[in-house]
């Protein structure tokens, strides 16, 4: 009986330690609240979570999308946080995660960018990063980035006009 309780301890103790060993991204991926997303400062996995070689896990950032897409402000902010430390492919999908908020909550977009103040190069890059899907397809690329520019202009908000007027300019004047 001594030795089943001694292994039970034992099992317990190797599961609960395990879940102590998450990284920070990988406790948010598991529970992607504002609360978890606020502890997150790079994308890192657990040695072995991932294949080796792999800077981060393309289906896990669906998670950040869907967080940032529900207006989740702190995964917005991760979300650029993340981007201002990476390169590459997964800059790319962050960029690309921050613009998709664009058309359906562009009030949102605009209050979170007047809070996180991007520089022009950050900014113009978000606003005109319409997705890995437009590739090869100018038409929808075009489309896309008009949409982004007539929900942005429907934003009325006093305090974040500004921010709207120094979006539209810059889409204006990188018209792709």
């Amino acid at each position: 009986m001594r030795i089943g309780i001694t292994v039970l301890a034992a099992f317990l103790f190797l599961v609960s330690s395990t879940s102590w060993a998450e990284t920070p991204w990988e406790e948010y991926l598991n529970n992607p609240t504002s609360d978890n997303a606020i502890r997150v400062n790079r994308v890192e996995y657990t040695t072995g979570k991932i294949p080796r070689n792999y800077g981060y896990w393309e289906p896990d950032l669906d998670i950040l999308r869907n967080q940032v897409l529900g207006g989740d402000s702190e995964a917005f902010r991760l979300a650029f946080r993340l981007l201002r430390n990476s390169d590459g492919g997964l800059r790319e999908e962050l960029t690309a995660i921050l613009s998709h908020s664009i058309r359906p909550h562009p009030q949102f977009f605009l209050a979170q960018m007047s809070d996180l103040k991007p520089n022009e190069t950050e900014l113009r890059s978000i606003l005109m990063m319409p997705g890995l899907e437009y590739v090869d397809r100018d038409q929808a690329r075009i489309y896309e980035l008009g949409m982004r520019r007539k929900a942005l202009s429907s934003v009325s908000t006093k305090a974040l006009l500004p921010l709207r007027e120094r979006c539209l300019n810059l889409m204006k004047q990188d018209r792709r």
